[in-house]
């Protein structure tokens, strides 16, 4: 683990153990004691992806903006880190669950979410922070902000994200985005206001066949399989485009054709996806979520 000792300057001008950015901006420091960049415009935060998806457990962070001297806000307003959740569905006014529109990934604040840290100042040098998590992060999607007034700074990482299992993963960090004049967030587990999809969908099982590609199109085709002894409602299934790195492209909805199935019965889907993004490396489908709307 790095340092984490803050070494105050006085008459000698000792500078502080962490390093220092020349550039204004939010940094994590690398396994081998370098500043990778967090924050950039779009196209760089893809082009600089592999880079920070490969942070380590005892991953530290430095942060410089010239507002930092003159903010007297307590540290926990000022900077925070998130574990990123997977974002399960919608849920609109009436408590009706519907595809997500946009990214499936999201910083919910949700207090399980939040990562404790120390922050970490050096007489001399008021323009930076060091970040110090509390505890190791462990592999997953993190997001570091940086709150100032009317506005916020932030940067995506990930720690050891390559080898991380994406779909357990999104089981284990799952929310629902519930719409309104604000929107909050739920975890899939709490049992509020969303059933869980296992409770319309056990015993539905899903077996996929290989996607097949139509010139700039995908068809992607299964087989739903009722295991269980009772009829069985098919609710629509969600197909989910995912690049090499685990990150969303985009999803489509699947219709059953049949509504119901007898105990033992199959029912086989296809459907084509027009335009289907060329850097899909692999798709996954699942049931949407039925919701309680209160009756």
């Amino acid at each position: 683990m790095l340092l984490t000792m803050v070494v105050t300057a006085c008459a000698g001008s000792l500078e502080p153990s962490f390093p220092l950015p020349d550039d204004p901006g939010l940094y994590a420091v690398t396994r081998d004691d370098e500043l990778q960049r967090l924050d950039g415009d779009r196209d760089w935060e893809v082009e600089s992806w592999p880079a920070r998806a490969a942070q380590g457990p005892y991953t530290e962070f430095v942060i410089f903006d010239p507002d930092l001297e003159r903010d007297a806000r307590p540290d926990d307003q000022v900077v925070e880190l998130w574990r990123v959740a997977w974002v399960r569905s919608e849920v609109d006014h009436r408590g009706l669950a519907g595809p997500v529109q946009g990214s499936e990934w999201a910083v919910a604040p949700v207090g399980s979410f939040r990562v404790p840290i120390t922050l970490r100042r050096a007489e001399g040098y008021g323009e930076y922070l060091h970040v110090v998590p509390s505890l190791p992060l462990e592999p997953g999607l993190y997001s570091l902000r940086l709150n100032k007034a009317g506005s916020s700074r932030t940067g995506r990482l990930g720690v050891d994200w390559p080898a991380v299992d994406k779909r357990e993963y999104s089981a284990v960090n799952c929310v629902d985005r519930y719409l309104g004049a604000e929107v909050a967030y739920r975890t899939c587990t709490d049992g509020s206001g969303v059933m869980e999809s296992s409770s319309a969908s056990e015993g539905l099982e899903i077996t996929l066949v290989d996607p097949l590609r139509k010139g700039n199109a995908l068809v992607v085709q299964g087989v739903v399989v009722n295991t269980t002894s009772d009829v069985k409602t098919v609710p629509a299934m969600r197909a989910v485009f995912l690049d090499s790195a685990g990150r969303r492209l985009t999803d489509a909805i699947i219709e059953p054709r049949q509504v119901d199935l007898r105990p033992g019965e199959r029912m086989s889907f296809k459907t084509e996806v027009d335009n289907a993004p060329q850097t899909t490396a692999r798709i996954d489908v699942d049931f949407v979520p039925m919701t309680n709307a209160g009756m």
